[in-house]
């Protein structure tokens, strides 16, 4: 089907080339692959969710192919821009041990991040 070839094709051009854009961004080998993965982790969860609550408790049939595409696109397009601003500001700590840092940064971007989440999501609430 098209359609599958067109969310294959998808998946490969993005992973890819946010793989190579981090790798320059970050100069780092680890942080690119973690970041990818907790990324592909997240859809994964989002789509098992979703058909969960649509599928098993709902009843509906099943989900259109356009779900899981455009998730996807949006998942990982606004996740890797949120990972970004959190490496980059735990970038900014290296000289502190790793756990320090990370919940430095986490601390100063939470708030942002979580912010453009409300934001995002506010179209959602009644």
């Amino acid at each position: 089907m098209m359609s599958e070839e067109d969310f294959s094709r998808t998946v490969v051009l993005m992973l890819s080339g946010i793989a190579i854009i981090l790798f320059f961004m970050l100069r780092s080998l680890v942080m690119p692959v973690y970041l990818i993965v907790s990324l592909v982790l997240t859809y994964y969860t989002a789509a098992a969710v979703t058909e969960l609550i649509f599928v098993n408790i709902l009843g509906y049939a099943g989900i259109g192919w356009a779900v899981p595409f455009f998730a996807f696109v949006i998942l990982i397009a606004l996740g890797i821009d949120y990972s970004i601003f959190l490496m980059d500001r735990f970038n900014e700590w290296k000289d502190k041990p790793f756990k320090e840092a990370m919940l430095l940064s986490m601390r100063k971007m939470g708030t942002v991040i979580i912010s453009a989440a409300v934001i995002l999501g506010e179209p959602l609430l009644p």
